[in-house]
């Protein structure tokens, strides 16, 4: 299909910005780095709740936690 959009959604536990793309130098990251660099990288963003399954299923399924 012409124009679409790809899109790879990569969800790691606990990682918060400890990669290579977000100025850790120590963090051998390439591939993310890459993906970071040909595509989007989020500089600022927050979650809708702090703990990661609550904040997972917000992502998900767009509610907020205690609707979810």
């Amino acid at each position: 299909m012409p124009g679409a959009w790809s899109i790879l959604h990569i969800i790691c536990h606990d990682l918060g910005r400890h990669l290579g793309c977000y100025g850790r130098p120590d963090v051998p990251s390439p591939n993310l780095d890459r993906l970071a660099a040909e595509g989007v990288l989020f500089e600022k963003c927050f979650t809708a709740s702090p703990p990661c399954s609550p904040a997972r299923a917000c992502l998900m399924t767009g509610r907020y936690a205690h609707t979810n």
